[in-house]
């Protein structure tokens, strides 16, 4: 009997894709338990969104109990189908009735390491982001889909339902072994003069493939035709279209690709299409002036560093340095529930490389063919661009860290390119200063080159570095910056402030060579507790959550074989900072003497972004 939910007691809340008892008796043949009602022996709660917003009697319920964790169908599904329970924190909802015991009573925090979740960010306000839609349902009814990038059919455009949902469909497979890593599209098309096609494309990722048009013209058969090739290429009917492939199919099929739809719409394009008088023309005569741009109030530094950022020409850079398809799911169409099975399969990965029996007694595979099989399902989630390459088997630590960090980065720049739309339009204020005040930022203050303030953390970023990483660095701009909310969280959070330190994110995770040389570091103040969780085999541990917990931990220490030689006050660096602990670089690192440390430098996990504070950001030069 299969155990993949042994020790697992789950209730239902909502209207799912199956009815109850089915998904009752799937919940009992992989080993775990179905409840009907809500009690101290529940451990999860599977609820639908609509079930969670309306905080209806389950849910309510499950508020009562710290230990239900609240999580959506697709945790249910993706366990079943990797025969592996999932993660909770990658599939939890963020609603009241979840924070709230019967009492009022904060319940415990996420225990979701920072470093290791690119995916669940929160609003610049701090508060909770706003829930995932459905990315194939149209919200607008001026929303357009576009065609297929070779698709010239015109006069015709995607169609979309009666209900909403868009009829477009981004297949994809990978499969190192066969060096399969292909691609099928396929779009149900309207013509203005009402008939009605199915347009297929089909090929190597990178290439332009072939294609063919079938449907003899009405909506009927054009619906069927998308139905059949949907059904045929991935097993799955196009109402199930969310479901993970049955695991019989997963070598032969493909996995259909979640895209998020905008309505792309905006009053600059509108002026240079010529869709109708917009700022600075002169209506009905044909003529246009030029706009007038408003002045930047910003500071010189910090303009430079909002160009930087929100720059969209190191973004197409950056993700062709690590083989992201962007033609294929392209910033503004990244659904969350994409990057959330993408980042799912990494830490499958992660989890086989720390114990490689898992292997069998997980996945009924040979270490190899599991391997293999996990990094075939991460490349199908998130397209990659190999040429005619074989697709690389993420087989250790260095692979996985890469993907990683082309998740953190996927994830950033999806929150970057929204940014910029929700703050484009109104030229009474300056581009620069729109994206500033989207960053949610309450002060960014350039430090003054000759203050001791600068010469300090200068000299900490210069002096700390590791002498193994052959890099060198030129200090361009220090920025002192506190977010809004974040210092009010911080001072307010349950944790007694018994470590506060200053550290920095590593300058060797910078990709520098794709944005021009230049590098940002954050220096954050953060709450670490004694005693830490002290790790000495580094980042592949899957359970240091937990173990962190079970000890009274708040913080994981990763040691590190370098490290500070002494400690000093950062006071001297502002007053601020009296009481919070950085390395003295009076005294140059050297070696910690842990004789079993994985890790070449120190690193610290803190499970609540409560105990991070973020006090300065850098602008470095990096060679």
């Amino acid at each position: 009997m299969a155990v993949t939910l042994e020790g697992c007691a789950i209730a239902l809340s909502g209207k799912f894709e199956e009815p109850h008892a089915k998904i009752a008796s799937l919940i009992k043949s992989n080993g775990g338990k179905h409840s009907t009602k809500i009690d101290d022996g529940v451990t999860h709660l599977v609820a639908t969104v609509n079930e969670v917003e309306k905080e209806n009697a389950k849910v309510k319920q499950a508020g009562g109990f710290p230990n239900i964790k609240l999580v959506n169908y697709d945790w249910l599904m993706t366990s079943i189908t990797n025969k592996l329970k999932s993660d909770e924190s990658n599939f939890q909802f963020a609603t009241k009735a979840a924070e709230t015991n019967s009492k009022g009573e904060k319940r415990a925090r996420n225990e979701t390491p920072v470093k290791v979740n690119p995916i669940a960010h929160e609003s610049p306000d701090g508060s909770p982001a706003k829930k995932q839609r459905d990315g194939n349902k149209a919200k607008s009814s001026s929303l357009r889909i576009p065609l297929d990038e070779t698709c010239n059919a015109p006069g015709f455009r995607v169609y979309i339902g009666d209900d909403g949902t868009i009829y477009d469909a981004a297949l994809n497979q990978t499969n190192a072994g066969n060096n399969n890593n292909k691609f099928y599209r396929i779009q149900l098309l309207e013509s203005l003069a009402g008939g009605y096609k199915t347009w297929t494309r089909w090929g190597r990722v990178g290439e332009l493939g072939a294609n063919k048009m079938l449907g003899e013209g009405s909506l009927s058969t054009a619906m069927r035709a998308f139905d059949q090739k949907f059904k045929d290429k991935t097993g799955l009917k196009w109402e199930n279209r969310f479901d993970p492939t049955p695991s019989h199919y997963k070598e032969s099929k493909y996995t259909f690709i979640e895209r998020k739809y905008e309505d792309d719409s905006s009053d600059e394009e509108d002026e240079l299409s010529g869709a109708g008088p917009g700022i600075g023309s002169k209506q009905g005569t044909g003529i246009s002036s030029p706009i007038k741009r408003a002045e930047s109030t910003l500071p010189k530094p910090v303009q430079r560093l909002m160009q930087l950022i929100f720059n969209k020409g190191y973004f197409a850079e950056t993700m062709t340095e690590m083989n992201y398809d962007a033609d294929k799911l392209p910033l503004g169409q990244l659904s969350k529930r994409t990057l959330q099975r993408g980042l799912e399969a990494l830490k499958q990965l992660g989890e086989l490389f720390a114990n490689p029996a898992l292997a069998d007694e997980q996945h009924n595979l040979t270490y190899g063919d599991a391997v293999e099989a996990i990094s075939n399902s991460y490349y199908t989630i998130i397209p990659h661009n190999f040429g005619r390459q074989r697709p690389p088997v993420i087989h250790d630590d260095e692979r996985l860290m890469r993907e990683i960090a082309l998740l953190e980065s996927l994830s950033d720049m999806e929150i970057a390119n929204t940014i910029m739309k929700d703050t484009a339009g109104d030229s009474s204020i300056n581009a620069l200063d729109r994206q500033f005040a989207g960053l949610g930022l309450q002060e960014m203050a350039p430090l003054e080159i000759t203050s001791d303030e600068y010469k300090h953390l200068q000299e900490y970023l210069i002096k700390s570095h590791g002498a193994k990483h052959d890099v060198s660095f030129k200090v361009q701009d220090i920025f002192r910056i506190q977010r809004d909310g974040e210092f009010e969280r911080f001072d307010n959070s349950p944790f007694t402030k018994t470590d506060s330190s200053d550290r920095k994110l590593s300058a060797n995770y910078c990709h520098h060579y794709t944005s021009g040389n230049t590098g940002l570091l954050l220096l954050c103040e953060v709450e670490l507790g004694k005693p830490m969780l002290e790790l000495d085999i580094g980042f592949t541990t899957p359970d240091a959550a937990t173990q962190a917990k079970q000890r009274g931990c708040i913080a994981t220490w990763g040691k590190g074989a370098t490290g500070p030689v002494g400690w000093k006050d950062a006071s001297c660096v502002n007053e601020s900072l009296t009481g919070v602990m950085m390395p003295d670089t009076r005294k140059e690192p050297g070696p910690t003497n842990y004789s079993t440390g994985y890790l070449q430098y120190n690193e610290y996990i803190v499970y609540d972004i409560a105990q991070v504070k973020m006090r300065y950001l850098l602008r470095v030069e990096m060679r």
